[in-house]
């Protein structure tokens, strides 16, 4: 339904993504056609989520070789923080969002102050498509207040910032507090 989505509305996202940050129109439309893309590809990747299990005999932990089952299970990290940069704001928000909403988490997406137009009418979209409310959540304000909020906050699991090395840094140094990973 999002790719549906994105399809159905992609001259004005398009448009959104040229007034909000001046790059070319045809530039803008080519950028949709990946923004459908990503979330066609992760929205398949969905059903093939799973853990794995499996018989195992000598290994480390079982040094007499005896047959053991072992399990493997891929569980949804949790809430994930996406800082999104000004320079390609649909896009890269593609690149964070859709495959964590594959992998079944919540996220909250802060936007560049300089380019939010477009993220906050996609979200609109997001909402219209069925989403439910709070699995993405989208707040706007400067990196040095919202950004560093939640790079901060105890209830973030993940960060993913794209953007300076300069700001990067303070992202890894903010997100210690609860050890988080974090994708620069």
């Amino acid at each position: 339904a999002i790719a549906d989505s994105i399809a159905l509305h992609a001259d004005e996202l398009a448009c959104l993504e040229t007034l909000d940050q001046g790059k070319p129109l045809s530039h803008a439309r080519s950028e949709m056609v990946g923004l459908e893309g990503q979330f066609r590809y992760f929205s398949g990747m969905a059903t093939k989520i799973q853990g794995e299990t499996f018989t195992q005999t000598m290994n480390r932990h079982n040094p007499a070789g005896k047959e053991a089952l072992a399990y493997s299970s891929k569980e949804a990290i949790g809430v994930v923080g996406a800082i999104v940069p000004w320079n390609a704001p649909l896009i890269l928000l593609a690149f964070k969002l859709a495959p964590a909403l594959a992998a079944g988490c919540t996220v909250v997406v802060k936007p560049a102050e300089q380019t939010s137009l477009s993220t906050l009418r996609f979200g609109e979209l997001l909402c219209a498509a069925g989403v439910p409310a709070g699995v993405v959540n989208i707040v706007t304000g400067t990196g040095a207040e919202a950004g560093a909020a939640l790079a901060e906050h105890m209830d973030v699991d993940k960060i993913s910032f794209t953007g300076s090395t300069v700001t990067g840094r303070k992202i890894v140094a903010a997100a210690a507090g609860n050890l988080k990973k974090v994708s620069l």
